[in-house]
């Protein structure tokens, strides 16, 4: 929001403390030393943030492990579940330093069945290169306490220079902050405060983030960084830029480790699937695909096939007197062909009931 100074009026009984401590009336004078250090647009206005009020009742902020006592609901400790774990990632895109519990916040709300409990994260001041205190340049490179930084650079006799510090901040664009995607690199995130969550993100936990972040396309970005208001056109697009060069780094990490083959349909006695790497533009060059298809009981097992060359991300099942069909797609993009991604599938009517994914 915009708002000019003279719109502000000093509330009644408005207080503020005095070089002693004292309590005493606020004044327009009072007021005046506040704004003054308020940075002003070309035309007077200032610009502030508004939050909306959650709806429900608050009972405070979830922790990063264990579970809430008096939530029935809450059974599986939160360092366990994958939506925490894999907030990792996206917190590394944004460069969101600041995930501590005080920036979590949960609120008991009506639902039809009953009373329940929503979980929110809150504050995200501290993202895109900046916080409470403006720029710092090893926020998601080190935690607060960073005893493994401190001793390499006593042992190294600051012989070393840490990675952050080889970017160079734009002077003309101090709204860009240290946000970069120049020096950065994938799996290199480190929060404020250690994150129990984060600590536990499985390889797994790592393809389902990369998976959802892979969907935001650069339109979608663009769009995000338009409700910024960034004043100048070039900072805008700095960060526009960044925030895809970024998605893509994180995106081709993970997507190197799990096979990105998915969103398997049956259509017509075909499998259909998706190369989200291909669809992205993650990679260069055509990339190869293999399959192979076989008839498998419960257990998952069955008489070995052959493996079938494909031209397109499809493949026959064929008919099979098993329970199941199992199968079994990679991926080559020049080295090789890679982990398997194996899908089961209800042989009677079509329906795709299991998916298993091999990680590199």
């Amino acid at each position: 929001v915009h708002f000019r100074p003279e719109n502000l009026v000093i509330g009644e009984g408005t207080t503020v403390r005095d070089a002693d401590g004292n309590k005493r009336p606020m004044v327009q004078a009072d007021l005046d030393v506040i704004l003054e250090k308020v940075e002003h647009m070309e035309d007077g206005r200032i610009r502030a943030l508004s939050s909306r009020f959650l709806t429900g009742r608050p009972i405070g902020p979830f922790d990063y492990q264990g579970t809430r006592k008096d939530d029935p609901n809450d059974t599986l400790p939160h360092e366990l579940r994958r939506e925490l774990r894999g907030l990792n990632v996206f917190a590394e895109w944004l460069i969101h330093f600041d995930t501590k519990q005080q920036n979590t916040l949960d609120m008991v709300v009506e639902g039809p069945a009953g009373p329940y409990v929503r979980h929110y994260l809150i504050d995200f001041a501290s993202t895109l290169g900046t916080g409470a205190e403006g720029p710092t340049a090893n926020w998601g490179w080190e935690v607060s306490m960073d005893p493994a930084a401190v001793i390499r650079r006593t042992f190294m006799f600051g012989g070393t220079t840490p990675q952050y510090r080889r970017f160079d901040p734009s002077e003309e664009m101090p709204a860009a902050g240290w946000y970069e995607s120049e020096v950065f690199t994938a799996n290199g995130f480190r929060p404020m405060m250690q994150n129990p969550a984060f600590q536990r993100m499985s390889v797994r936990d790592g393809y389902w983030a990369a998976k959802i972040l892979s969907a935001f396309t650069d339109e979608h970005l663009r769009v995000a960084v338009e409700q910024g208001r960034y004043r100048d056109e070039r900072t805008a697009d700095y960060m526009t830029r960044t925030l895809s060069e970024r998605r893509d780094k994180i995106c081709r990490y993970w997507f190197d480790r799990v096979p990105p083959l998915d969103y398997f349909v049956v259509r017509a006695g075909q499998v259909f699937f998706q190369d989200l790497g291909l669809r992205h533009g993650l990679y260069e060059g055509e990339p190869r695909y293999r399959a192979r298809v076989r008839g498998v009981d419960a257990e998952r097992t069955g008489e070995k096939a052959d493996w079938i060359e494909l031209d397109r991300t499809s493949v026959e099942l064929g008919g099979h007197d098993e329970p199941f069909v199992e199968v079994e797609v990679q991926v080559d993009r020049g080295g090789g062909f890679g982990p398997s991604v194996k899908c089961s599938i209800v042989t009677t009517s079509q329906r795709v009931v299991e998916i298993q994914r091999d990680r590199s």
